[in-house]
Formats: structure tokens, sequence, C-alpha cells
């Protein structure tokens, strides 16, 4: 017979916690958590205080939105935090949607690739090819469509 509900075994407290990823900005965020829960439990916290003590220590260890690793990180702490339930799911992606707006303000990577499709490479002592001759107040000419000139009248 049940006589009650009991709370699950917080994971920071049992040392479970160990980032599947290796990414340095989440195992960051994850020790500050479970240090916040360990020192607030030694000081007679109960397990609600001291997950509210964890998360907020989460949250704090965070990296800032300043730069194109630290957006990664940040979005990679935040993903982790919805995860383990660090953060609840409405703050979460508030927090996500902050991080997209900063990754707009970064500056754009110039891409060779992108500047060799938009110039085409000329050879020194070449002109540019033109496809369509024209002079002003002429039609264009090329070998698709000929001249008015050539057609008889009817």
């Amino acid at each position: 017979m049940i006589t009650g509900l009991e709370t699950p075994p917080d994971p920071a407290a049992a040392g479970l916690i160990h980032p599947a990823t290796g990414n340095p900005a989440v195992a960051l965020c994850c020790k500050a958590y479970a240090r916040a829960y360990r020192e607030a439990a030694a000081a007679g916290k109960d397990h609600v205080l001291a997950k509210f003590v964890a998360c907020a220590a989460y949250r704090n260890a965070m990296p800032p939105l300043d730069g194109v690793e630290h957006i990664r990180g940040f979005i990679a702490c935040a993903a982790h935090a919805m995860l383990i339930g660090a953060l609840e799911t409405s703050d979460g992606a508030k927090l996500l949607y902050a991080a997209q707006v900063a990754s707009t303000f970064l500056p754009k990577p110039s891409s060779p690739d992108i500047q060799r499709r938009r110039k085409p490479a000329e050879k020194p002592g070449t002109e540019p090819r033109k496809l369509l001759s024209s002079t002003p107040g002429s039609p264009a000419q090329s070998p698709y469509c000929p001249s008015p000139a050539g057609r008889e009248a009817v």
C-alpha cells in the first residue's frame, strides 16, 4: 500500500549529472548547479529550496551573449537546463529567443565562395565579354534576335 508520495532524489545530490556532450559551457553550469545544491543541502535546506538555489546558480553560470561561441554555449546550457528541470520550458524558450536575437547582431562571415560567385574572375589583359551588343537608342542585337532592319516590310 502506498502511504505517500516521495520526491525522487535530486541527480545533483547523487553526483549523477554529467553533460553528455562534453560541452564546456554545459559542464560549467552543471558544476555550479551541483555545488549550489550540495551547499544548500549541507546548510539544512530542504530539497525544494536546495533545488531552487541550484537552479539560480545554473542560470548565473550561463555564458554571456557576446560572441558566436558564447551564444552556442548559452543555447546548449538553456537546452540542457530544460532537460534536467533547472529551467521551466517557458523561461527556456525566452532565453533561446534572446540567443536568436543576439545572433542576428553578429557580423556575417564573408565566405570566399560567395565572393567568387558574385564577381567572376577576369584574366589580366582581357575585357569581360558582352552577351548583348547595343548602341544607345537601338534595340539589343544578338544571334537569337534578328535585327528589325533585316526584316522585310510586308
